[in-house]
């Protein structure tokens, strides 16, 4: 996507931010591997450089501080909202948890983010002239694990992240409409983005009723087999009865399934 934009600049044409993403996009896709489509990395990144885009500018203009301090901490903390809103349905389906201190780590991270990439770009270049010095690469070294350790103990923090949550497919893009048409509502008001923008919220809470209903009219029996035992899952409704030889057994494939299914 830089390399879009920075092309465009040379060129002196006018750029549009979305299109130049969905232009790398088609390129990355088509050129090196279409099969990115379907992984969850490629999906979280775009939809936050595309919140970021889209989103971003309009926090900036809710309030513009004064004071320097308070002007960049508001622009760090715009991008991790941003980015969050553009993330947070497709991370629920994927992950089933949301983080909630995730404006602390980026607060922490992004001011230093522009030094440790560019940073990054030159030791690929020195590496692959084979003039990299140790000092250097070290010192690099030390920047990644100080992040990685800054990560780790905000990830830590269980207190904070919210799991287990159940959302399906359906969740999913009624969350993504609600998301869009309440940007578009707090922009400009129109009777059609407020109506879409509440046929979805109640579109949302009616599928979650039935949800709920449909799981309380359900039956299974599942066989589950793991390393050196057998687990034999019979759900009724809201309550699942967990049937094991062994004393011990992974809780992980119980919560998985309660999560997927009750």
């Amino acid at each position: 996507m830089f390399s879009f934009v920075a092309y465009a600049m040379h060129l002196n044409r006018p750029t549009n931010t979305f299109n130049i993403l969905a232009l790398s996009m088609f390129f990355i896709l088509l050129i090196f591997r279409p099969s990115l489509l379907f992984q969850v990395g490629f999906q979280m990144s775009y939809e936050a450089v595309f919140a970021i885009v889209w989103i971003y500018p309009l926090l900036q203009k809710f309030w513009k501080p004064k004071t320097w301090i308070l002007l960049k901490g508001w622009q760090l903390l715009s991008v991790s909202i941003a980015a969050q809103l553009g993330v947070l349905p497709i991370s629920l389906y994927y992950f089933h948890q949301f983080p909630g201190l995730f404006f602390v780590s980026n607060l922490l991270i992004i001011p230093f983010l522009g030094v440790i990439l560019g940073l990054g770009i030159l030791l690929i270049l020195l590496a692959t002239l084979n003039i990299l010095p140790d000092f250097l690469a070290s010192f690099y070294n030390t920047i990644i694990y100080g992040m990685n350790s800054i990560i780790g103990w905000v990830a830590s923090q269980e207190a904070f992240i919210f799991n287990n949550i159940s959302f399906g497919s359906t969740e999913l893009i009624l969350s993504y409409v609600i998301i869009i048409f309440l940007i578009l509502a707090l922009t400009k008001a129109t009777y059609k983005r407020v109506m879409i923008l509440l046929i979805a919220i109640v579109g949302m809470q009616l599928w979650s009723f039935y949800a709920l209903y449909r799981t309380q009219k359900k039956e299974n029996f599942l066989v589950v087999h793991e390393f050196k035992n057998t687990l034999l899952l019979h759900q009724i409704g809201n309550h699942l009865n967990v049937l094991t030889p062994s004393r011990s057994f992974n809780n992980k494939i119980v919560t998985d399934y309660e999560v997927g299914e009750i």
